[in-house]
C-alpha cells in the first residue's frame, strides 16, 4: 500500500515538475538562443550599414566629382595649372573618406589618369604603380573605356611601388545616372580598410568572418581557426538563394559550426560569421548545466519530500492495520490481500456480515428475548432498573412509569372446558403486545400454571390509577370473550412505580386468580378485593395469608419472605398474650404445612417439630423463614425438572412421529396442552432449528439412510416419511444434495 501512496505522490509531484521543467526549459533556451543569435545578427548588420554607408559615400564622392567644374575633361586638360588644382581637389575627396586609398579620374579616350598624387599616362600606371598579378593591362583599359555601371573588383594582389598588397578597385562611371558616361572614377580601397570594420566582430570566440561580393567571391576574411574550407561557406551560401539574414548549424570536418549570413541591398555584399557551435552557443551549454544541476536539486528534495509524505500518509493506514489485526485476529480473508485497505475493507465486510448477522439472529430471537425478559421481571430475577430501562429502550417496548401492574388470566373451570391450543395461541398472539389507547401490555404463557401473565403499564391520572386498571382489564376482558368460547378468570395484582416490581404484583395476581366473588356480575377480581370477599377472624390480613400461599407455589424466595415478614410483624402488634400468639401462629404453621402437602414435597432435610415448639415469635420467625427458603428451592428445582421433562417429551414425541404425514406444530401443541408459540421455542431452544426444519431434517436423515440401507422403492420410501408430494419432495433432495434421490442411491 505504501508504494501506492509513493507511485501517487511521485506521479503528481512528477507531472507538474516536467511539463513545467520543460516548459521552461524549452522557453530558456530558446529566449537565451535567439538573444545570442540575434546578437551575432545585430553586429554582422552593424557591419554591412557601416559598409554600405561607406559605399554610399563613394556614389556621393562620384556625383560630386561629376558637378565639380573645376574637374571636367576640358578644364583638367586646358593648362598645367588647372591639372594641379584638379589633383588637389582629388586629395580632398579622397581624405572625405576613410576606407579610400587612393582615388583616381579618367576620361575615355584619354592617354592620362588622374589621382591625388598627380597625373599618369595608363601604361606607367599599370606597369609600375599598380601590377596587378597575373592581369592583363589592355582588359584593365578597356574596362576603364567601356565601365556603364559601377563595378567592383574583388580584392587582387596588387604590387604598389614593390610592395605587395591587396587591393580592392571600385569603378563608378560618370556622370551617375546619365544614359551616356564620359569617363569613371576608380577607388583603391586596401584590404586593412575593410578588414578593420571586422576587427571586432568575433569577439573573444574563434571561427571566421567573411565579405563576400555578388558572386560570392571573397572579398575580405578574418580566419581565428585553422582548417575551415571557404569553399564550403561559399557552397551553402548558394542555398540561401535571396534571404538577406539566415542562420545555419551544420557539421564540417567532424565538427559543428554556426553560419550567420547578412546580406547588403546596397552593395550586394554578403557579410557571414562562421564560429564552432560550442563557442557560439556557450553560454546556453552553461544555462544547460546549470538549469540540470538545480532540476537535480529539485528532484532530490523532491523525492525526499514525497518519501516523508507518503509514509505520513501511510502511518494511519498502517497503524488501522496493525489494530484490525490486534482486535481481529480471526479474519477469515478468502484470499490473500493485494494490500492494506483491502485488508481492511474485507475486514469490514466480514465485520458487516457478522453484524447483520447478528442483527438477524436478533430479530429472530427478539421474542424470545423479550419473553425470558418478562419471565425475570415475574420472577423477581430482574431488580436493576438500569439494566431494565436499557432493555426496555434497545428493544422499544413501551412502559410508562408510575403505574406498572400485572393481569392473571386462567382458563376454564374443569378438564373439559379448557381452552385448545389454537385458542390459547390466538389469545396469546393477541396480548403478547396488547396495546390501547390508555396503556400497552405484554402477555406471556405461564406453561406450569395453564395460564397467562399479562404486565401492564397505563398512563395513570394522580389519584385516579384504580380507574385505569379497570379500563385496562375491562377491554383485556372484551377481546378474550371475542376469542375465547370458555369460562376465563382474571386476578389483578396491585400497581407499582417501576416495572421491576411486577415479581410482588404478579404474585397477588396469582393469588386474586385463585378466589370467585360471590353476587357480581364480572369475572375478574383485584387482590385488594379478596378481604371484601371473606370475613377476617385472624389476627392478620388474609391478603397476606394468600400472597404467602401464591408466592411459596411460585418459589418467589423475596416475596415469600416479605410476605412472612409482614403477617409475622401484625400478630406481634395485635396479639400480646403467648396463648393467642401460638394459636395465631399455628394457623399460619397450618398455611405452609398445606403447602408442603399440596407441592408434594418430601424432603428429609425439613425439621417440622421446630414449628410446633417453639418458645417466642422471633424462634418461630427463624424457623419459617428456613422452612420458606427450603420450600422456594424445591418449587424452583420441581419447576426445571418439570421443564426439562417437558422439552424431553416434546422432542421424544416429534421424533417417534415426524413421518406422520398429519403431524404439525398445532397438533403437538394441543398434545401438550401448549401454544404453539411457545411449542415453537421450545422446539428452538432444545434443537436449534425451527419445528419445520427439525421435522425436516429427521426425515431427510430417514430417506437418505432408507436409500442407502434398502431396495425399496422410492416413492414408497418418500411416502413413509411423511411426504405426500412426491416430485415435490424429489426437487428439494435435488436442492439439498445435489442429486435425485435415484442417483444417490447408485452412489452408495
Amino acid at each position: 500500500m505504501w508504494y501506492k501512496y509513493f507511485y501517487s505522490n511521485l506521479l503528481v509531484f512528477s507531472l507538474p515538475v516536467l511539463f513545467f521543467g520543460v516548459l521552461l526549459y524549452q522557453y530558456a533556451l530558446s529566449s537565451l538562443m535567439n538573444v545570442i543569435e540575434d546578437t551575432g545578427i545585430h553586429s554582422l548588420n552593424q557591419v554591412r550599414n557601416m559598409t554600405d554607408m561607406r559605399m554610399s559615400e563613394l556614389k556621393n564622392i562620384s556625383a560630386r566629382i561629376s558637378a565639380d567644374p573645376d574637374l571636367s575633361a576640358y578644364i583638367i586638360r586646358s593648362d598645367g595649372f588647372h591639372t594641379r588644382e584638379a589633383i588637389r581637389k582629388l586629395g580632398e575627396y579622397r581624405d572625405n573618406s576613410i576606407i579610400i586609398d587612393e582615388i583616381y579620374l579618367y576620361f575615355r579616350g584619354d592617354e592620362y589618369i588622374y589621382s591625388s598624387e598627380g597625373s599618369n599616362e595608363l601604361t606607367t600606371l599599370s606597369n609600375y604603380f599598380y601590377k596587378f598579378n597575373g592581369g592583363d593591362d589592355q582588359q584593365f583599359l578597356q574596362v576603364l573605356n567601356t565601365v556603364e555601371i559601377p563595378m567592383i573588383k574583388s580584392y587582387e594582389d596588387v604590387v604598389v611601388e614593390n610592395t605587395e598588397a591587396r587591393l580592392l578597385t571600385y569603378l563608378y562611371p560618370i556622370p551617375p545616372g546619365a544614359s551616356y558616361t564620359n569617363g569613371a572614377v576608380m577607388y583603391v580601397i586596401k584590404e586593412s580598410m575593410l578588414n578593420s570594420l571586422i576587427e571586432d566582430i568575433l569577439g573573444n570566440l574563434k571561427g571566421s568572418v567573411y565579405i563576400f561580393d555578388a558572386d560570392n567571391n571573397v572579398l575580405v576574411s578574418k580566419n581565428r581557426e585553422g582548417g575551415i574550407q571557404v569553399d564550403e561557406v561559399q557552397r551553402r551560401l548558394m542555398y540561401d538563394g535571396n534571404s538577406k539574414q539566415n542562420i545555419k548549424y551544420f557539421a564540417m570536418n567532424g565538427e559543428k559550426y554556426s553560419l550567420m549570413t547578412v546580406t547588403s541591398d546596397v552593395s550586394h555584399w554578403t557579410f557571414a560569421t562562421l564560429i564552432p557551435t560550442d563557442q557560439f552557443l556557450g553560454e546556453v551549454t552553461h544555462v544547460k548545466w546549470i538549469m540540470g544541476i538545480c532540476f537535480f536539486i529539485i528532484l532530490v528534495i523532491g523525492l525526499s519530500a514525497i518519501l516523508y509524505i507518503s509514509r505520513y500518509q501511510y502511518r494511519p493506514i498502517r497503524e488501522l492495520t496493525d489494530h484490525v489485526k490486534r482486535v481481529w485476529s480471526h479474519t477469515g480473508l478468502r484470499g490473500k490481500p493485494n494490500n492494506e485497505l483491502e485488508r481492511i475493507k474485507e475486514t469490514i465486510d466480514e465485520v458487516v456480515r457478522e453484524h447483520q448477522g447478528l442483527v438477524k439472529q436478533i430479530d429472530t430471537h427478539r421474542p424470545l428475548l423479550i419473553e425470558q425478559f418478562l419471565h425475570r421481571l415475574l420472577r423477581g430475577n430482574q431488580k436493576n432498573r438500569e439494566e431494565a430501562d436499557s432493555f426496555i429502550q434497545s428493544q422499544q417496548l413501551q412502559f410508562f412509569e408510575g403505574c406498572c401492574f400485572v393481569v392473571y388470566i386462567t382458563f376454564g373451570e374443569g378438564a373439559d372446558q379448557t381452552a385448545s391450543a389454537q385458542k390459547k395461541n390466538d389469545v396469546l398472539n393477541m396480548l403478547s403486545d396488547f396495546a390501547w389507547s390508555g396503556g400497552h401490555g405484554y402477555g406471556i404463557e405461564l406453561i406450569h400454571e395453564h395460564a397467562i401473565a399479562l404486565i401492564v403499564s397505563v398512563q395513570a391520572v394522580e389519584g385516579n390509577a384504580k380507574r385505569q386498571q379497570e379500563i385496562a382489564v375491562i377491554d383485556i376482558q372484551n377481546k378474550l370473550r371475542q376469542e375465547l368460547n370458555v369460562p376465563f378468570t382474571i386476578g389483578i395484582g396491585r400497581y407499582y412505580d417501576h416495572i421491576t416490581d411486577m415479581n410482588q404484583s404478579f404474585i397477588e395476581a396469582s393469588a386474586a386468580a385463585g378466589y370467585r366473588l360471590v353476587g357480581k356480575n364480572r369475572n375478574w377480581i383485584f387482590f385488594d378485593e379478596i378481604e371484601g370477599g371473606e370475613g377476617n377472624n385472624l389476627w392478620y390480613p388474609i391478603q397476606e395469608q394468600v400472597k404467602l400461599t401464591q408466592s411459596l407455589k411460585q418459589g418467589d424466595r423475596e416475596v415469600a419472605q416479605e410476605t412472612l415478614n409482614a403477617i409475622l410483624s401484625s400478630i406481634d402488634e395485635k396479639v400480646q398474650s403467648l396463648l393467642l400468639i401460638k394459636l395465631t401462629c399455628m394457623d399460619v404453621i397450618n398455611t405452609v404445612f398445606k403447602m408442603i402437602n399440596e407441592l408434594n414435597i418430601t424432603d428429609n432435610t425439613m425439621d417440622l417439630k421446630k414449628l410446633v415448639h417453639f418458645n417466642s415469635l422471633k424462634e418461630l420467625h427463624d424457623e419459617l423463614r428456613r422452612l420458606v427458603d427450603q420450600i422456594c428451592d424445591q418449587v424452583t428445582c420441581m419447576k426445571e425438572e418439570q421443564s426439562a421433562s417437558l422439552k424431553h417429551g416434546i422432542i421424544s414425541f416429534i421424533q417417534e412421529h415426524f413421518a406422520s404425514a398429519d403431524i404439525s406444530l398445532d397438533r403437538i401443541a394441543e398434545r401438550f396442552d401448549l401454544s404453539g408459540s411457545n411449542l415453537s421455542r421450545l422446539v428452538k431452544e432444545q434443537t436449534g432449528e425451527s419445528f419445520t426444519d427439525y421435522v425436516g431434517k429427521l426425515r431427510l436423515v430417514y430417506i437418505k439412510k432408507q436409500l442407502k440401507e434398502t431396495d425399496t422403492p422410492i416413492k414408497t420410501i418418500i411416502a413413509d416419511a411423511g411426504y405426500l408430494d412426491v416430485s415435490s419432495f424429489i426437487r428439494k433432495f435435488k436442492g439439498i444434495e445435489g442429486v435425485t434421490p435415484g442417483q444417490y442411491r447408485k452412489s452408495r
